[in-house]
């Protein structure tokens, strides 16, 4: 997809893969479960969220029309057109409480350790990942020193 694991990346730590994890989803997708409109609701209105605060602003041009592009996509196929009304309202709830993701992306764009290239680096440009839903691991790049 066209996100990444945000938080622990823009600071520089390190993500942690465990193949034998085992998480079990209630009422999701994943679980072959009925979907929540309240799942639905916060999943994109968080995601949303999520992308505004920790992409650098240089990406952030690029990477949000992509992600709309996609969220669209998805809500648009056939299985997920029953949900679009939760959808639409997800979006304009994450428009609406912008003013404290704003305040809180100044405090992560600060912090932030790894520079935009790095970050588009780690981030899968492919809408073809999309599309199969294949997951694209790559290890990280080593962390820039804090006197860099």
């Amino acid at each position: 997809m066209w996100i990444w694991a945000t938080g622990c990346n823009w600071r520089g730590e390190p993500t942690v893969v465990i193949p034998s994890a085992v998480v079990r989803h209630v009422g999701s997708a994943s679980s072959g479960g009925s979907k929540s409109e309240f799942a639905l609701f916060h999943g994109y209105r968080n995601r949303f969220w999520v992308l505004v605060k920790d992409t650098p602003g240089l990406l952030l041009p690029l990477v949000l029309p992509a992600h709309l592009m996609a969220a669209s996509y998805v809500a648009l196929r056939k299985p997920h057109r029953p949900y679009l009304g939760v959808t639409l309202r997800a979006y304009r709830a994450a428009l609406a409480g912008l003013g404290p993701v704003l305040a809180r992306r100044r405090v992560v764009q600060r912090t932030r350790r790894r520079s935009a290239l790095e970050m588009a680096r780690m981030m899968t440009w492919d809408p073809r990942d999309l599309l199969r839903r294949r997951a694209v691991i790559r290890p990280l790049p080593p962390t820039r020193s804090a006197g860099a």
